[in-house]
């Protein structure tokens, strides 16, 4: 497929300059017979000849090889409508992923791609029926959200990636494994959905600051780190009333440790981000 439409654009630039094969085939000196298999799909020039040819042709790489951004977005938009399809099985949507592989080799860093490929994965990971299923989307949505982080700065795909790494490490948990690696699984989901979680909360106080300066966007995230203690301070009080009775002074004496503990987390962050700004 890939040296189909290679060779039909050599054909296709060459015409268009009013070249012959052979005079083509002189230029990099080779036979006008090896110019003829390249347009017919039967061969593929080297990198070096393709780079030739780019110049010769005055066009660039992505042109000669048929890979342009309109068809990447065109194919985008497909497989989103595919996505937002009512019970799609999981085998339409498996049919889908040879084309969905290409593109990925074609644009390894196209951020929208990866965003929308891992939309499509998860969407698979609702329909599984079989383990065999499970692990090979699992494996996809775990090399996908990681090349998403990689790659992407958009602060809603890298959330999307993050999220789906922490269902992937919790999903790893006692799957046939042992406890060392169950802990250690565990602590990267906690991670990615702690990050989940600090950049929504940061998005939220961004927009209600409406930061513009880096003065404001640093408040925004003091904010959102204030924010994050204080939820884990509530955490701690409610599990801890869960399994104690209000009146007890071992309770009483936990949760006056936790608001010290939370003062202190809350005013080192203000110093240090007061610190930044300086």
């Amino acid at each position: 497929m890939v040296n189909e439409i290679l060779g039909a654009n050599i054909r296709k630039y060459r015409l268009a300059i009013n070249w012959t094969q052979e005079k083509l085939a002189d230029i990099l000196c080779v036979s006008h017979q090896v110019i003829s298999k390249w347009e017919n799909g039967i061969a593929a020039p080297d990198i070096t000849i393709l780079c030739s040819l780019t110049r010769i042709f005055n066009v660039s790489l992505d042109d000669l090889c048929g890979i342009s951004s309109e068809y990447v977005n065109d194919f985008i938009e497909e497989i989103e409508g595919i996505i937002q399809k009512e019970n799609t099985s999981y085998p339409s949507l498996h049919a889908k992923w040879d084309k969905i592989e290409k593109q990925l080799i074609h644009h390894p860093t196209n951020d929208k791609l990866l965003f929308v490929t891992l939309n499509f994965l998860r969407t698979m990971h609702d329909k599984i029926e079989t383990d065999a299923q499970k692990e090979m989307v699992n494996e996809e949505i775990l090399k996908v959200s990681e090349r998403l982080l990689d790659f992407s700065r958009n602060d809603s795909y890298r959330s999307y990636a993050n999220y789906n790494l922490a269902v992937y490490y919790s999903e790893q948990v006692n799957l046939k494994r042992s406890n060392e690696l169950d802990i250690k699984n565990a602590e990267k989901s906690k991670m990615y959905a702690d990050l989940v979680l600090y950049k929504d909360m940061h998005k939220s106080f961004y927009r209600i600051f409406g930061a513009t300066t880096l003065q404001e966007d640093l408040i925004a995230k003091e904010k959102t780190l204030i924010e994050m203690i204080d939820a884990t301070k509530r955490a701690c009080e409610n599990l801890i009333r869960c399994y104690t009775h209000n009146t007890c002074s071992e309770c009483n004496e936990l949760l006056n440790e936790i608001e010290v503990f939370s003062s202190k987390l809350s005013s080192h962050c203000k110093d240090f981000e007061k610190s930044k700004q300086e």
